[in-house]
């Protein structure tokens, strides 16, 4: 009797050492590591690929519930499915990653690593057509909005009453130097007029005459009292 399961037992390692080897096999013909970090195909992997695309182009903020998203110039809040449409991309990714797999199977070195091949193929499209559900990309989304980096409160946006938006960029309102595209300053809010530098206010000039009574070295000096008060 046990010399009967002894056999049993070596012969279900043998099988599973097998199966290792045609799954290490066809992995490597489809160029999969082992050891290679990747994405399970799981609402949280979708997660996790939506992230990677666009940690820094997209932000969760909790307060008001909503994905704000940076258009080269401001973080604005989707209101029109902005999330939705770019996890199509995490769509696009999951049909490409089938390609390697299906071009392996043809060079398949045995039946057995080809049917394995395009059991992993099977699998890939079946989870590629369950993403394209509604329910799965809102899941896979609000599982995204908590990962490490993506989210951001309300507050932190347009806390800085240094900075000042406009058409062009952001004014530093300490120096006048104008910041371009830069979205760490979490900027929603700005004027639609360009901010030129060289820019002459004849009309503002004058009212600051005339409320100085004219004095022109007290003029001079208050736009360093306006740094003063925004710093």
């Amino acid at each position: 009797m046990d010399n009967q399961l002894n056999a049993i037992s070596v012969e279900a390692l043998q099988g599973a050492i097998e199966t290792l080897e045609v799954r290490r096999a066809a992995n490597d013909a489809a160029g999969v590591s082992a050891n290679k970090p990747g994405y399970e195909l799981t609402e949280l992997g979708n997660a996790k690929r939506f992230v990677a695309k666009y940690k820094d182009e997209i932000l969760f903020v909790p307060d008001q519930q909503q994905w704000f998203h940076w258009d080269e110039r401001l973080w604005k809040p989707d209101a029109d499915g902005n999330a939705l449409r770019r996890f199509e991309a995490v769509i696009d990714d999951l049909r490409d990653e089938q390609v390697p797999i299906a071009e392996s199977m043809k060079s398949a070195a045995t039946d057995e690593e080809k049917k394995e091949l395009g059991r992993q193929l099977g699998v890939q499209q079946s989870w590629c057509r369950q993403s394209q559900r509604v329910a799965v990309m809102r899941n896979s989304l609000s599982l995204a909005a908590v990962q490490q980096g993506m989210t951001v409160p309300l507050v932190e946006f347009d806390k800085k009453g240094q900075f000042f938006g406009c058409a062009n960029g952001i004014i530093d309102l300490r120096d006048g130097s104008l910041i371009t595209g830069d979205k760490r300053y979490l900027m929603t809010k700005a004027s639609p007029v360009a901010y030129r530098p060289e820019a002459q206010c004849p009309e503002w000039d004058k009212f600051l005459l005339r409320i100085m009574d004219g004095d022109r070295q007290t003029v001079s000096f208050l736009p360093e009292v306006f740094k003063l008060l925004v710093a």
